[in-house]
């Protein structure tokens, strides 16, 4: 793979196309009351599931048991339930993850605050379950993992090299399955036989914060955990500011090879990581740092929190990044997806005020391409799409299914209440200028505060032009005059792509206004 660096800041990429993704479906699922989204997950025949929590009893859920429930949903391939599943005791509960053993049977990572009725005999106020439910209606009793005091996996994975599963979490507990705890909450990572029994279970991190997110096994049988750690003490080495990105590679018997640190001098945190090949993993997130790994954007003042993806091969060595700041308020990339070397898209949620976006939280997708950001697409409704989890599926080459929990009641006829679980099937259309169809054109001033010329065009007609944002969005249009000059005061400050055509070529550039 190419060893690449991508940047982008509104004032300093160049954009040759836009990509335009249009709903073609979006549906609500839930009840009257609130719902979040853990995982979801494509199936071999075509069928999609999710999983999370609910606190409702109506729409899409028949019973609660006192606050939050764990919440399995099965849909079609044209995204109706198949089956909708919820479960729980008085206190909260939720599936964290989810492997199909089936395309009717599911093992299910579950976080549970109950030591009552199915969740009876926990280890401590907070322990990680495993049930499996095979259709139409039978669980397994389950499972308990964990110490005395508050226990959660986040992750779950069949071993790649024997039978069984590992799973990746935090333990605040020195006793139960866990032991030598460093201070706080550690990385916690336990292996289980094909009977989910403890083959062995083990803690990392420092005398501070440490939440392991995900892992991986790689050919070798060795281990890769991502994560973010707040210590620089003990096993965190090489500490880069307040919360940085911690990756632990371990041999098959959970022994440490190396631990590493990522970030600035800020704060830096990883919400997913996503595995490209065999040995390349892409790390998607936020900072809100003024240096270090993931600023890939260069003479920018860093006026709030920007997205980055960073990939690393198993050995920790940086392969490809690529980072995207947004005006008024933070970026979060959340999930990637990766069809080549120059063609990466990156989903998030920006929160900028209404003016901007539809709503204070909207989905992002970014397309970079070898030369930086192509384009940015927002997508949301007349509220906030929320949470820690974004999640996309490539389901054909045009079509990405989205799933986020949302506020929004305006994107599908029917939402349910409070918080809904919204799944949007969002199809690709290139609009704007094609990249393979035009030359660069010659645009001065630039930056420039009220008015811009062109030169190096000799049109063979009418010459018209038309003006872009950095989403696509077209802003004006129409024909130059013979100053070959256009007013641009009525624009405000930042960057746009011009486009100009005498009907048998195209030209285009980029501009910035700067007032």
């Amino acid at each position: 793979m190419k060893r690449l660096v991508f940047s982008a800041l509104l004032a300093c990429f160049c954009i040759i196309g836009f990509s335009q993704y249009t709903p073609i479906d979006v549906r609500f699922y839930g009840g009257s009351s609130f719902e979040v989204i853990n995982c979801l997950y494509p199936l071999e025949n075509g069928d999609f599931i999710f999983a999370g929590s609910s606190r409702s009893s109506d729409g899409d859920l028949e019973t609660n048991n006192g606050n939050d429930d764990c919440w399995f949903v099965h849909l079609d391939s044209d995204l109706n339930i198949i089956k909708s599943v919820s479960f729980g005791e008085s206190e909260s509960e939720s599936i964290r993850d989810v492997i199909p053993l089936s395309d009717t049977s599911f093992l299910f990572l579950i976080s549970s605050n109950s030591n009552t009725g199915i969740f009876s005999n926990s280890n401590g106020s907070s322990d990680a379950w495993i049930r499996t439910h095979y259709y139409p209606d039978w669980f397994s009793p389950g499972f308990a993992y964990g110490g005395s005091s508050a226990d959660r996996l986040n992750n779950i994975i069949p071993k790649s090299i024997g039978e069984g599963y590992l799973a990746f979490g935090n333990s605040y507990s020195n006793d139960g399955h866990l032991s030598g705890n460093f201070g706080n909450s550690d990385f916690w990572v336990i292996n289980l036989t094909n009977t989910l029994d403890v083959a062995w279970s083990k803690n990392y991190g420092g005398s501070g914060h440490e939440t392991a997110i995900k892992g991986f096994q790689l050919e070798s049988g060795n281990l890769l955990v991502f994560g973010n750690t707040l210590s620089e003490d003990i096993m965190v080495h090489d500490h880069k500011g307040i919360l940085d990105v911690w990756v632990v590679k371990l041999n098959s018997m959970g022994d440490t090879i190396w631990t590493k640190s990522f970030g600035g001098s800020g704060y830096d945190e990883v919400f997913n990581v996503i595995q490209i090949d065999t040995d390349l993993f892409a790390m998607t997130g936020y900072s809100y740092s003024i240096d270090g790994d993931f600023l890939f954007m260069k003479n920018s003042k860093i006026s709030n929190g920007f997205g980055f993806y960073y990939i690393i091969n198993s050995d920790g060595d940086f392969q490809a990044g690529g980072s995207l700041m947004l005006p008024h308020n933070d970026l979060r990339y959340m999930d990637l997806i990766f069809n080549s070397p120059d063609d990466i898209t990156v989903l998030g949620l920006h929160d900028t005020n209404p003016d901007e976006l539809l709503s204070n939280y909207d989905v992002v997708i970014s397309n970079f391409d070898a030369i930086g950001i192509e384009s940015n697409h927002f997508f949301g409704g007349n509220s906030d799409e929320y949470g820690d989890f974004l999640k996309a599926v490539k389901i054909s080459d045009t079509d990405l299914l989205i799933g986020v929990a949302s506020y929004s009641d305006d994107l599908a006829p029917v939402h349910h209440g409070s918080a809904d679980i919204m799944l949007a099937i969002l199809r690709n259309e290139t609009t704007g200028i094609n990249g393979s169809d035009f030359q660069i054109i010659n645009i001065f001033p630039n930056p420039s505060t009220s008015e811009i010329f062109i030169k190096g065009f000799n049109a063979k007609g009418e010459l018209h032009y038309k003006i872009f944002n950095i989403s696509g969005k077209l802003l004006k249009e129409d024909v130059l005059n013979e100053n070959m000059s256009i007013n641009i005061s009525d624009l405000p400050n930042g960057t746009y792509i011009l486009s100009t055509s005498d009907g048998k070529k195209t030209l285009a550039g980029k501009f910035s206004i700067s007032k």
